[in-house]
């Protein structure tokens, strides 16, 4: 099984701004003194240079814009609510903010639908979102990272990642979970597991500083290096750079690519950067209005396609 694909949805935003709704839980988000329509040009100038880059890379980009109407500030962080999978697994998931409820467009499902029939032959549909009435909730691939050759499910727990949820997600998909806690420098709880760590088919990125119960950092690093990866460790300045918060990809030619923001990048060391280069192409972006007042950066604007 393949662990990283070369196929990703990206949603362009139409209504980008400070989601004042999921600033409760997400500590990596912060006001601007820009108008919105500054806001959101920026933002989907910062957008495309991303589509741009990894299209450069050889990475197949689908993108789709956002209802025109949007009154969804986050549309552009499509990983969080649908995750498929390469047996034709379609999940959609329950989401903790009401106006990011709003992302889960039916034409996007029916395209969804549409491709897993047409690769596989069929598309089996794992609907979780009843959960949001028992305000239970998984973002998908923002709450858990996955080992998917090794089937096992990373997550740390917060308002917006339920262990509730993700054992029957394990239950359903046929993985193993390993749940832990991480936190901010202030020990606030961090909102999703993807800010803190990437997992690659050789390599896992972990910002090890963020996990305060000494057992649970060690058990971690264990269990990745027992998965056959070998872990690249972070700081929590490096984490509050997004460097945690990247992606493997393959090229359309079948060679390995992470992709990451140019904060994330800027901000490794040079032992850091050359672990990160001996394992792939290195493809990066600038998206500095994402990054500050979204509160997400690459890795969040990238759904992958089985």
């Amino acid at each position: 099984m393949l662990h990283s694909t070369d196929s990703v949805l990206m949603v362009a935003p139409s209504a980008f701004g400070f989601n004042t709704a999921t600033s409760f839980s997400n500590r990596f988000q912060h006001p601007s003194t820009s108008t919105s329509s500054e806001l959101q040009y920026a933002a989907l100038r910062e957008f495309n240079t991303l589509v741009e880059v990894l299209q450069k890379a050889g990475v197949h980009v689908n993108v789709f814009n956002d209802d025109a109407d949007s009154q969804s500030p986050d549309s552009l962080f499509p990983n969080n609510w649908f995750s498929t999978h390469d047996e034709g697994t379609l999940v959609l998931y329950p989401m903790a903010i009401e106006n990011r409820r709003l992302e889960r467009r039916p034409h996007l499902i029916e395209f969804l639908e549409q491709r897993a029939t047409e690769l596989h032959g069929t598309c089996r549909m794992v609907d979780l979102r009843s959960f949001e009435e028992q305000s239970h909730f998984l973002e998908g691939t923002g709450s858990m990272i996955l080992a998917r050759d090794a089937r096992i499910a990373f997550m740390s727990t917060s308002v917006r990642s339920s262990p509730t949820v993700l054992r029957k997600w394990c239950e359903t998909m046929k993985y193993q979970s390993y749940v832990f806690r991480s936190t901010d420098a202030e020990g606030n709880e961090i909102y999703h597991t993807n800010v803190m760590m990437s997992i690659g088919s050789r390599l896992a990125v972990v910002c090890t500083e963020a996990i305060p119960v000494d057992h649970e950092r060690r058990g971690l690093v264990q269990q990745l290096e027992q998965c056959g990866r070998h872990v690249l460790e972070l700081t929590l300045e490096q984490m509050n750079a997004f460097a945690a918060n990247m992606l493997q990809l393959q090229s359309t030619k079948g060679h390995e690519i992470w992709a990451m923001s140019t904060s994330a990048w800027d901000s490794l060391l040079p032992p850091q950067r050359a672990m990160l280069e001996a394992d792939g192409e290195i493809v990066m972006a600038a998206i500095p209005t994402i990054e500050q007042c979204g509160g997400g950066s690459v890795r969040c604007m990238l759904a992958e396609l089985y």
